[in-house]
């Protein structure tokens, strides 16, 4: 496990346990697992046939796409950043 450790002591000096329990480490991941990819998956789909025309369908539809690499970028480069600082 990543943050959870059997003997819960820190893996490094600098880093704590945050989670003394495996199986609530587990639930945690797979409740982000399916908040971020369910939940964004269905968005995804359904957000854009609730508007009218096929025009703004497609214009919704590219928007979303848009903020979904922008999402990941960000989150790519913020991760980058947080191991130099570690």
């Amino acid at each position: 496990m990543q943050s959870s450790d059997t003997q819960n002591e820190p893996v490094s000096p600098t880093l704590k346990v945050l989670v003394k329990s495996d199986p609530a480490f587990v639930i945690g991941v797979a409740l982000f697992a399916w908040t971020g990819g369910y939940i964004g998956s269905v968005v995804m789909m359904f957000g854009p046939k609730h508007l009218p025309d096929g025009q703004s369908q497609s214009i919704a539809a590219s928007v979303l796409v848009s903020f979904l690499v922008l999402g990941l970028a960000f989150g790519a480069a913020l991760s980058s950043v947080c191991v130099m600082l570690l």
